[in-house]
């Protein structure tokens, strides 16, 4: 490996390390966006389809969340990431989420933190403004949390994308939980 790429991931850790239990209680850190939280807790997958209520299946939703910080507990997005219509159930699911928002000046230039929780198996793509930032499997019969760094985002519009992929069991998998932080 590389001394930049070894450092790379040394500052990822770092950073990464700094939101140990989670994400809205990092020292020197600002909450953004938290979709799926119930009083600070993550929420439970039985409790998830009553914050997000989207009936049917998707091909692509986008979730307009404005100017941010903004805490959102009942967005309308769907309960789940799927790929199939005839699998989806009534509580709605789509292919891909789009969640836009707008980074104020106070933080631009912040460096961003994704919180992403949720149960199953599958692939997930994240993507930011098109680009490609991860690609995280989640584990069956278990919720997940997985902490990405998004890097410095300017102030402006930005779009956070969840891109579901045919993966091990492929049966689709439910959202717990979204967060943004800034690291200051």
């Amino acid at each position: 490996m590389s001394r930049a790429l070894r450092l790379a991931a040394l500052v990822t850790a770092t950073l990464a390390s700094a939101l140990v239990a989670s994400p809205a209680q990092a020292a020197d850190s600002t909450t953004l966006l938290r979709l799926g939280y119930r009083d600070g807790n993550q929420a439970h997958p039985e409790s998830v389809d009553a914050e997000f209520e989207q009936v049917g299946f998707s091909d692509s939703v986008t979730y307009d969340a404005g100017i941010l910080p903004l805490i959102d507990r009942e967005p309308a997005i769907p309960s789940s990431l799927d790929i199939d219509a005839d699998s989806c159930n009534d509580k709605g699911c789509a292919r891909v989420l789009h969640i836009r928002f707008t980074l104020p000046e106070q933080f631009d230039g912040s460096t961003v933190v994704l919180g992403y929780s949720r149960a199953g198996s599958e692939l997930d793509t994240i993507r930011v403004d098109g680009s490609t930032v991860a690609n995280i499997a989640g584990r069956e019969g278990a919720i997940s949390f997985s902490r990405v760094v998004l890097g410095d985002l300017e102030a402006g519009e930005h779009t956070l994308s969840f891109q579901y992929n045919e993966y091990r069991r492929a049966n689709g998998h439910y959202i717990d939980s979204i967060s943004l932080v800034t690291l200051d």
